[in-house]
Formats: structure tokens, sequence, C-alpha cells
């Protein structure tokens, strides 16, 4: 199987320079060349009608083979990554190459945007001969599929960033629900903080919704139509180069629990925003104070005035006790519709429980009470049998169940120990005479 590479000279400067910088060539540089025809011309709308109304990579695949064989007469054409396609290397200089066989051949081009880099279009008739403007169509041809894959690619990330969103909190909420002065403070400060381009330091206790409130400033404001991107700043390790400040493009960049981003990144995130190369809004959120962090020497305190625009502390869910029924509600009506169970509410007494008990881990704890009680029963209301037994502990006022066996009571005296120190972990294992790492473990 001989190999024959085409180059840059051979194609055409003016074709494939811009199809090399990773944009589409003009259709009148195409329409210029002594070669151009008609049929080339229709070939050429003919792939963007087929690839149009492609919305999966798979789909896209599809397209592309079938106006493959519809308009060139190929056996197959598909994206392929070059490692595999070129296990020995290949010429560097080459932005085309054929390959020949007894059988037929194979003509390779570039798929800029396309996480695998390069298409191949196949067949059983002879390639050795193959024209030029046959060459100038199927570069162009893999520069629009490459384009579209990076597009739908693009899309799929914001629907499963928007599908996350719209899981976490309260669901389906397109508002900071609740009538408390706490909810309402909230609701009437996002939609002034979007239309700003400023940044925003959501602050609050681990549950409060900190996400949800960005998603929010996000939807309402100028780039919603971009996407929203989340750097989970505690998951970026110290030595790292690369801490993907720059995938949100023209959107939203939220920068969840900025509080434990490692210096490094501290730096390269300050000299983005300084230098203005970040083109994009900065969210960020943090549990942590971070003004104890910037004396402690964890946290660079010109970044926290980068980042710091406009301030919003968002209120833990036991000052908002008259927000609960409303957020379990409309929390339950989000869930049921995936899991198969028709209710209609609460009853008085789970109702009650909801309301009453102090939920240290906020809106997500609520969340997880509410989901974990539609698994365990299957009748039309949620009953308070059916919610987690802590919540049922803290509203009896003492009252246990006979007998209870030693791990119970453990549990109960660790259950006890949290709430009253608010989810914290390490102050709750002092009170318990533990250590941290064994409350952890149990």
């Amino acid at each position: 199987m001989s190999r024959q590479p085409f180059h840059l000279h051979e194609l055409g400067r003016d074709v494939y320079a811009r199809v090399g910088n990773g944009t589409t060539p003009h259709l009148p540089s195409l329409l210029s060349k002594p070669t151009a025809d008609v049929r080339e011309l229709a070939a050429v709308f003919a792939l963007n009608r087929a690839i149009g109304g492609a919305n999966t990579v798979t789909e896209l695949e599809t397209a592309v083979a079938g106006w493959a064989k519809t308009q060139l007469g190929c056996d197959d054409a598909k994206f392929l990554d070059m490692e595999a396609a070129w296990p020995n290397g290949r010429d560097q200089e080459a932005v085309l190459e054929v390959r020949t066989g007894a059988d037929g051949g194979t003509i390779f081009v570039p798929a800029h945007g396309a996480s695998a880099g390069w298409m191949s279009f196949t067949t059983s008739a002879p390639v050795d001969g193959a024209k030029d403007s046959l060459c100038e169509l199927l570069v162009l041809a893999g520069a629009i599929c490459g384009a579209r894959w990076a597009q739908i690619a693009k899309l799929r990330v914001v629907q499963e960033e928007s599908d996350t969103f719209r899981r976490q909190a309260i669901g389906s909420a397109r508002a900071f629900l609740g009538t408390s002065a706490g909810a309402e403070e909230i609701a009437h400060a996002i939609p002034r903080l979007a239309i700003s381009d400023a940044a925003v330091l959501l602050l609050g206790e681990v549950g409060v919704g900190k996400r949800f409130v960005a998603r929010l400033i996000h939807e309402s404001g100028p780039r919603k139509n971009e996407p929203l991107r989340i750097v989970n700043c505690a998951a970026i390790v110290e030595n790292g180069k690369e801490s993907g400040f720059k995938t949100a493009e023209r959107g939203t960049l939220l920068l969840d629990g900025v509080g434990e981003l490692p210096l490094a990144s501290q730096d390269q995130l300050l000299h983005l925003l300084e230098a203005k190369e970040l083109d994009a809004r900065v969210l960020a959120t943090s549990h942590r104070d971070l003004e104890e962090r910037i004396a402690a020497g964890a946290f660079r305190g010109d970044l926290y005035s980068r980042i710091s625009g406009f301030k919003i502390e968002i209120p833990p869910l036991r000052e908002r006790r008259d927000d609960i029924a409303l957020l379990a509600t409309r929390m339950l009506t989000d869930l049921a519709e995936s899991s198969g169970r028709r209710v209609r509410g609460f009853s008085p007494a789970a109702l009650e429980s909801l309301q009453r008990y102090p939920w240290p881990g906020n809106v997500r704890e609520l969340r997880n009470a509410i989901e974990r009680a539609l698994a365990l029963g299957n009748g039309a209301r949620i009953e308070a049998s059916e919610l987690p037994a802590v919540l049922g502990d803290e509203n009896d006022g003492g009252w246990v169940e006979l007998p209870m066996n030693e791990d119970r009571l453990n549990e109960r005296n660790r259950e006890a120990a949290l709430r009253r120190c608010a989810g914290n972990k390490t102050r709750a294992a002092a009170l318990l005479g533990i250590r941290r790492a064994r409350l952890y473990k149990k």
C-alpha cells in the first residue's frame, strides 16, 4: 500500500491557508479557481444541508458518510484519530494524504475542531489521479465538518451543565424562592447583579444554593446565550499548568469554592483578569472566610479585590424557616416526575418535621431528604416515617424507640453533635471526644 502526500503548493495557498488557521475558506476563493465548477459548489451546499440537522456526533458522522456516498461515490467517510491513522508518523508538511491499494484507496483531510482531528474518505475507485478540485473540495469538507463537530460539542457541554444546574437546589425554579426577608433580599438583588458585568462573590454555608444563585445571575444577564462554565477550584492541583479559566469564552466563568484555589492558580487567574485576557463574566462562590484566608497567607488580597466587586451572603435555611414549605413543595414536584411515584404533597406531620428541623446541610440536605422519602414510600403523600430519622429525633424531645442498640445510640450522639455544630465535623468531633477521621468514617 502506497501513500502519496499533497503539500500546500499543490492544493493552492489561498484555499488551505485559511483551513490551516482553523477557519473555513470562503466560496468565492473556490469559484476563482479554474478547476471549480457548478457540481463542486452544489456539493458544498449539499454538505451544509446534510450536517445542518445533526445534533450529535453520531448524527454528524452518519450525515457526512451519506453525503460522501451520494455526492462523491465514496464507500465510507468517518472521523479518525491522527495517531491511529499514522502510527509511524506522517509528513508534517502535508495538508492532505492519499493511500492507494489494490481495492481502491483512502483520502485523509484535516478536520479542525473535531477531537479526532482528521477525516477519511474511502472508495473502491482508484485515487492516484485525484484532481486538484476534488482535493480542495475534500479539504473544505473536512474544515466544515470539523467546525460543526466543535459546535455540537459546545452545545452538548452547555446542555449538560444546564441539566446539572436544573437538578441542583430547587430544580426547575427560575427565581430565588421564598417570602422570608432574606429570600426576598436575594431575589431582588439577582436582576440588579445580572445587568452588570462586574464580578460577584457569593458567600454562605455549604448547601445554601450559591451555585443556584450563580445560575440565576447568568440566565438573567446579557450573556445568557453563551456558556456557563464551572471550575471546581478544590480539584485544581497545586502545580497544575492549566486551570481551565479560559473555557467560558464569552460566557460566564463560575469559580466554585474559590477559597480552595491553589496559590499558583490564583496567580494565573489574576494575570488573566489584569491583562483582560479573559472575555467572560466572573462569578465566585466560597463557604470559607476569605479575609481569614488572606490573613493566613493562603489567598491573595489583590485577587480578592478583583472577584468581589459585589458580595452577596446567602442565608442558611434555619434562618428561612418560613420558606421551607414552599421549597419542599417545589422540590417534591421536580423529583416526583423522575421517581415514578405519584404524590400530592406532605402529610401534616411530615411538613411539621421539615419545618422544625434546623437543616445544617441547608437546601441540599432538604433536597436529599425528599429524594430519599420518595424512594422509600409508595403512598399518595410523603409521611413523616419516610423522612430521615434525624428529623424525628430533633422533634421528639429525646423520645426514643426501645429497645435501641449501642450502634443506634452512638449514631444519635453523632447526629446531635453535628446539629449543634451546624454541620462542622471538626467541632462535632471535639464535642464527642473523638478524632475527626473517626467521625468521617462513621
